[in-house]
């Protein structure tokens, strides 16, 4: 979804959340205010697509840790590890240390991001978001990209599920 975004020359634009612990060590090496070469994301398996490479400003760096503010699991403590905030073409990409699902807006507060600002807000996340986004969301759109949570089942192998099965064979008879 991200590499759509900067295809797309988006701007006003903020994203979260990134996966990628190499590239936030390397904006904590550089500091705040350096511009640095990234290969973001890309490196858990070839079924989430290949690296993005750009070129990228690190505007914020923190230790990951906040308060959830979401009804679901309001008040918890959250650690996703050191963070960065890299402004890449026109995005503000928040890019994580731990593995993270944005449920509320505090990933982007602690990173100085007011969503409400933003023209298009991102999130890479599957489940459990809207109670969090309520008030700032207007519209919303779920992309399908590619990888393990995708909403096609046609893009995943079945090496272990009796044939047929319904929904994956539309000629399933119980």
């Amino acid at each position: 979804m991200l590499r759509a975004m900067l295809n797309a020359s988006l701007t006003n634009t903020c994203f979260a959340v990134m996966f990628d612990p190499s590239v936030v060590a390397k904006a904590h090496v550089a500091g705040v205010g350096a511009t640095i070469e990234v290969e973001l994301g890309g490196k858990t398996d070839i079924r989430h697509g290949r690296p993005i490479d750009a070129t990228a400003y690190v505007k914020v760096l923190t230790d990951g840790q906040f308060l959830c503010q979401s009804p679901m699991g309001e008040g918890s403590q959250v650690v996703v590890g050191r963070t960065a905030r890299l402004h890449i073409g026109g995005i503000d990409v928040v890019v994580v240390s731990e593995r993270h699902q944005p449920i509320d807006t505090e990933i982007f507060l602690i990173h100085g991001i007011d969503v409400t600002r933003y023209r298009i807000i991102a999130l890479k996340c599957t489940n459990h978001w809207r109670a969090g986004f309520a008030k700032v969301v207007k519209r919303d759109f779920l992309a399908d990209s590619p990888g393990i949570m995708s909403r096609n089942l046609s893009d995943h192998s079945y090496t272990h599920v009796s044939r047929p099965i319904w929904p994956l064979d539309q000629s399933a008879a119980y």
